[in-house]
């Protein structure tokens, strides 16, 4: 028997061409935090917006366009850009909770500290099976939700109403990361349709 995947779930991911510089590790992690559920996050949470972060930045704003350009092939001209960004901090014993983006079309998070061995991102399934039985062999079809690991300049691009999480880290190394949220630029619709939306 032959399977076509229909509708499937995009998920992006790359590394950083570059690894992340001293000056830039230091700023992330020089960040004034704040608790968040299970973890610490910055209080700034528009960092791309610092001068020491440019680079890191800019390669971000390549990469969510080239997933959009992939993922959404809009005949128009429009772009994604980066609304909100801010780091998560996780110690020994520390997770982040499930949870989803709201406001935002395609969500991410580049590793700035992670083990590919210790550290993964869960992704859940948002649609409830109609049957549930006793699975064999679990798969892309019959799972609610799937893990991949992660490392030190990975980054993850995914629809932004995904929900994810993060288990309690088992390494010694806080693991940091940063997460940041997407929106749209340029023409939407069609004008001719009465769908026209210019943003």
């Amino acid at each position: 028997m032959n399977f076509e995947n229909l509708f499937p779930t995009p998920i992006g991911r790359l590394d950083l061409n570059k690894p992340f510089t001293k000056k830039e590790i230091q700023f992330i992690n020089g960040l004034k935090r704040r608790p968040n559920i299970g973890n610490e996050t910055s209080v700034d949470n528009y960092i791309f917006k610092h001068k020491e972060l440019k680079r890191v930045s800019d390669l971000i704003d390549k990469a969510i366009n080239e997933y959009y350009k992939e993922v959404y092939s809009p005949a128009n001209d429009v772009r994604l850009y980066v609304t909100q960004s801010w780091a998560n901090y996780s110690k020994t014993g520390a997770y982040h909770h499930k949870h989803h983006h709201p406001n935002s079309i395609v969500s991410g998070v580049l590793y700035v500290n992670a083990i590919s061995e210790l550290d993964r991102i869960y992704f859940y399934n948002n649609k409830e099976p109609m049957l549930k039985a006793p699975v064999k062999d679990w798969n892309a079809w019959n799972s609610q939700s799937w893990w991949l690991p992660v490392a030190t300049n990975n980054i993850v691009l995914f629809p932004s109403t995904l929900e994810h999480m993060v288990e309690n880290v088992v390494n010694a190394d806080e693991r940091v990361s940063i997460s940041f949220n997407t929106f749209v630029i340029g023409i939407l619709g069609d004008n001719k349709e009465l769908t026209e939306l210019i943003l």
